[in-house]
């Protein structure tokens, strides 16, 4: 009886065929499933801006955060403990904008931790060089509408930091609520706030979930990785009301200014084309491990205009300068 079956040239070029289908399907595979999750996070960040047309409409602004800042139980066993950001109370409406919805996918943190966090990158260009909107009113844009106090004010070097009334700084009270610093107590004044300082206020860091991944972002920086503001009501000089900047810039110190940039979510009925957020989560790097690439891997959220997939480069050098026509 004569017995028929593989030989081992024919079961090795079997095995090469199948290994070299899978090399061609599994990259496709990746990014359909990549794409899917995008898809999934720009549906997410819709939902933000929606979330915050209500707290608009129910309070006449924008919410100082998307989440909140990072607090701790008022008394019972968990007395001083972190509240897990999934049972704390956010600005924004459950109902619209849950905790999920807050989060990308490529975000994992736990709901227990929390961090401080830098202003982002600033636009490297020029003052003068890269005018974007008619500020001045002439009808034109130009070179003249490219304001040193209408830029970004602060930049990865310069914590965010915000005023806490006296009574919530108060070294007898080791309790904070919602709208408390986390850290206040121990950690004490550590820079200087933009703005005029309410009566008896003190200036502090703010503390962030880094489960919140539009409010803050975990970003690869020089000698490991830093959270960076993804949300700020203003982000210029005259927006901020820093004099220090405004002095820099070589104007007279004052809070606003008619000519400055209209695209912060603090003015009233700020433009279609203002960035309310963005999601870095998807950049890939160069070699550095710091520099994004100039692909489109990031979703930006604009107020009036939704998502839109751009240039990480582009983002990351731009931040809320950044023009939805890119």
């Amino acid at each position: 009886m004569i017995r028929k079956a593989f030989t081992m040239i024919e079961l090795l070029t079997v095995i090469a065929i199948i290994a070299l289908l899978a090399a061609i399907v599994y990259p496709a595979f990746t990014r359909a499933r990549a794409q899917a999750f995008k898809n999934g996070d720009m549906s997410n960040m819709n939902q933000i801006r929606i979330g915050l047309q209500l707290y608009d409409s129910d309070q006449g602004a924008y919410p100082p955060q998307l989440l909140g800042y990072a607090s701790v139980y008022f008394d019972g066993v968990d007395e001083d403990q972190v509240i897990p950001a999934n049972q704390a109370r956010g600005f924004l409406p459950p109902q619209r904008a849950n905790l999920s919805a807050l989060q990308p996918h490529n975000d994992q943190a736990d709901t227990k931790t929390y961090t401080t966090a830098v202003w982002p990158t600033q636009d490297p260009k020029a003052v003068g060089t890269d005018p974007q909107l008619d500020l001045n009113g002439d009808g034109q844009i130009t070179s003249a509408d490219d304001f040193c106090a209408a830029r970004q004010a602060h930049g990865p070097t310069t914590t965010v930091t915000r005023w806490l009334s006296a009574s919530d700084y108060s070294a007898d009270r080791l309790d904070f609520g919602r709208d408390e610093n986390i850290g206040a107590v121990s950690a004490g004044p550590s820079s200087l706030c933009d703005g005029t300082q309410p009566t008896g206020a003190f200036c502090v860091d703010s503390y962030f979930y880094n489960v919140s991944g539009y409010d803050v972002s975990m970003q690869p920086a020089s000698g490991g990785s830093q959270a960076q503001l993804r949300y700020a009501l203003f982000w210029t000089a005259w927006g901020l009301d820093d004099e220090a900047e405004q002095s820099a810039c070589g104007v007279t110190p004052g809070p606003g200014n008619a000519d400055d940039d209209p695209r912060q979510l603090g003015y009233a009925n700020p433009p279609d084309n203002t960035v309310v957020t963005w999601n870095s989560y998807w950049r890939d790097y160069g070699s550095d491990f710091a520099t994004p690439l100039r692909e489109k891997n990031d979703i930006v959220l604009f107020l009036g205009g939704g998502t839109k997939l751009m240039d990480s480069l582009d983002v990351n050098q731009s931040s809320w300068r950044i023009l939805s026509n890119n």
